[in-house]
């Protein structure tokens, strides 16, 4: 009888299969096939071996590769070594039976030890950002007309399907209170920025937030903490680290490297989305941009009560306040979210705070005028914070505000193509940080590529940051009234293993005094290309030093700066000529770190737009394009 009913069920499933396949219904077994891979090292040498990983979902049963140099392989994970310098374009292509999908990476093939950016100063960031892309979706569950009050609002996303759309339509929806994005796979639209506007009146700290969580419960690693990798083995059994859950990695403070205003403690630490457990082996995605020590006690945690928000996103309308309020957009624990095509506008402290998230994207948004502008007391455009990492910000306005991008404890993301302009800050007269790479330990392995902004800077304020690459921008010193302390790249103290290649550094319409600013001066007297090792944001003064310098022994100015700084090819204007590292051989310059090819959203406008290699060595990008239609307009549409 046993065999029979067994025998039975067999038969009966075969018949529900076969009835669904019939009548026009499917069965989604593996999910949607999509390709990825990863490869390391992220910056190969000639003759140096590439190991490609597979990472595609949806169970794929063949891989074809093309390696870009005319080398092709059929095998899952190859390995494959360049015979010549030069960019290449890496497509896979996978089958699964039924579909196929494609994926292509670039990839820059250096000289060996000639090459311009030595290997251990990249990272893969083809990673950052929304894996794919920001989704396109079209399915919209409900529409609300301006009249919705913030209930109905927050009712419609929490009862929102999955990949659908809560849609605002064109108009102002007044005394908004605190909107509430704490549904998975949502999409919260409006009409268009200018179009479909939030008047807030949230006075408890955010106008828009998700689900606030926290990392718990660290469990030691044993092995696998290494630079490229995708899993680590835990000294004990992960119980509560669940597929599909974020994970932070972190160690003791290495105190040659990691500085903290509150002394030494577990302050560099780098977030990744769990794929897999096998055992005591968990696997994860993006890949770890830094190599952890044995002595330091690695540890990993869980983000407690998660996932967070995954695969949310808010796009195309405009939310602004009036009231005192600490972060318009706040996104914690966040996992693959995003804001597009958003304008923001009066935020007092953080207009778009990122939080412990992972692989978060912002892109064409137009962020502008912090609460008591100029007289703002602070006011950050985007600020990633508290380990987020692999995020993109990529193709924004910022202006009116004191820094349009800002890091603290942030690793491994890019910040591409924006344009940063007139920062303010307490109505003083001199330049202020509009790109920051470190407001707080610690952080590295961030890329900041073709933006545009009048000043580039590691603050070291609260704390010391690392290995940022600093990347084909234009770093400008321009503003419409703020002069005083121009100094284009500005390291303070504890940022070391900084790479500053392929750079346009100040402008035709003003001259530096100096190369390097040295010894003691007043900030109007030396406006220069670069300030390394000093003590403070804007001081100039030695003697100026906050009190976390003495509890590791700094003296001013910090010469480590300096001896760990790569600088080559960098136009500036001082010189009037395009500084080569005498030591690198290697002149020719890729066209970015990121792509293969001209963006397309770049259309018409010359790529790659700034480098010694470009005519006039400076063109244009599109978000000041964009910036320039609409000054000359008044039409806020030119800005999207």
């Amino acid at each position: 009888m046993k065999r029979q009913k067994g025998y039975c069920l067999r038969i009966l499933g075969v018949l529900v299969l076969v009835h669904f396949m019939t009548s026009g219904c499917s069965v989604d077994v593996a999910g949607a096939l999509a390709a990825s891979f990863r490869f390391t090292p992220s910056s190969p040498a000639v003759l140096e071996s590439v190991e490609f990983t597979d990472t595609s979902t949806g169970d794929p049963i063949t891989w074809s590769w093309d390696f870009g140099d005319g080398a092709t392989s059929a095998v899952r994970n190859p390995g494959h070594a360049y015979s010549a310098v030069g960019a290449k374009t890496v497509t896979l292509t996978v089958t699964n039976g039924s579909d196929s999908a494609s994926v292509s990476k670039a990839l820059s093939v250096g000289g060996g030890p000639t090459s311009s950016i030595p290997a251990d100063r990249v990272i893969d960031w083809t990673s950052t950002g929304v894996p794919g892309g920001i989704p396109s979706r079209t399915t919209v569950y409900t529409t609300l007309n301006p009249g919705a009050t913030t209930a109905q609002i927050n009712a419609a996303i929490s009862a929102c399907p999955s990949g659908q759309v809560v849609y605002l339509n064109a108009g102002t929806y007044n005394n908004i209170g605190l909107i509430n994005l704490e549904k998975n796979n949502v999409t919260l639209r409006g009409a268009g920025a200018g179009k479909t506007i939030i008047n807030s009146i949230a006075t408890g700290g955010t106008c828009l937030t998700s689900p606030q969580l926290g990392y718990s419960d660290p469990v030691a690693i044993s092995g696998g903490y290494t630079k490229g990798s995708t899993s680590v083995v835990m000294a004990a059994a992960p119980t509560n680290f669940a597929v599909g859950n974020l994970i932070q990695f972190d160690q003791d403070d290495d105190t040659s490297l990691v500085m903290s205003t509150d002394g030494p403690g577990r302050n560099l630490q780098f977030i990744a989305r769990i794929t897999a457990k096998n055992g005591n082996t968990i696997t994860f995605e993006p890949p770890f941009p830094y190599t952890l020590t044995a002595s330091k006690n690695p540890k990993a945690a869980y983000l407690s009560g998660g996932p967070g928000l995954t695969l949310s996103g808010i796009e195309d309308l405009t939310l602004q306040t009036t009231v005192s309020t600490n972060a318009l957009i706040w996104l914690a624990g966040s996992d693959r979210c995003w804001v597009k095509g958003v304008e923001l506008s009066g935020g007092e402290n953080i207009f778009i705070w990122v939080y412990g998230s992972n692989q978060v994207e912002i892109r064409r948004c137009y962020i502008h005028d912090a609460r008591g502008t100029p007289n703002n007391p602070d006011g950050y455009g985007v600020y990633l914070y508290a380990g987020t990492s692999n995020c993109r910000v990529e193709d924004n306005i910022f202006t009116k505000m004191a820094s349009g991008v800002l890091c603290a404890r942030s690793s491994g993301s890019a910040i591409l193509y924006n344009h940063v302009w007139q920062t303010t800050f307490n109505s003083f007269s001199f330049q202020f940080c509009a790109l920051n790479c470190n407001h707080g330990a610690h952080g590295l392995m961030t890329l900041w590529e073709g933006n545009m902004a009048e000043q580039f800077q590691n603050d070291a304020y609260h704390g010391s940051g690392s290995h940022q690459t600093i990347f084909r921008n234009w770093i400008h010193g321009l503003h419409p009234t703020n002069t005083v302390n121009r100094k284009m790249i500005d390291l303070c103290r504890a940022s070391y293993y900084h790479t500053v290649v392929g750079n346009v550094l100040g402008d035709a319409s003003w001259t530096p005094a100096a190369y390097e600013m040295t010894g003691q001066a007043d900030y109007a007297s030396q406006p220069c290309i670069y300030r390394l090792g000093y003590p403070n944001m804007t001081n100039n003064d030695y003697a100026a030093a906050v009190a976390w310098s003495s509890t590791y022994g700094l003296s001013y100015p910090d010469a480590k700066v300096k001896s760990t700084l790569l600088r080559h090819g960098n136009y500036d204007y001082y010189s009037k000529a395009t500084v080569w590292d005498p030591g690198i051989s290697d002149h020719t310059l890729p066209a970015s770190l990121v792509y293969s090819s001209k963006p397309s959203y770049f259309g018409s406008l010359q790529w790659p737009p700034f480098g010694p290699d470009v005519a006039g060595y400076v063109a244009t990008i599109p978000a000041k394009a964009r910036w320039d239609a609409y000054q000359a307009s008044g039409n806020k549409a030119d800005l999207f």
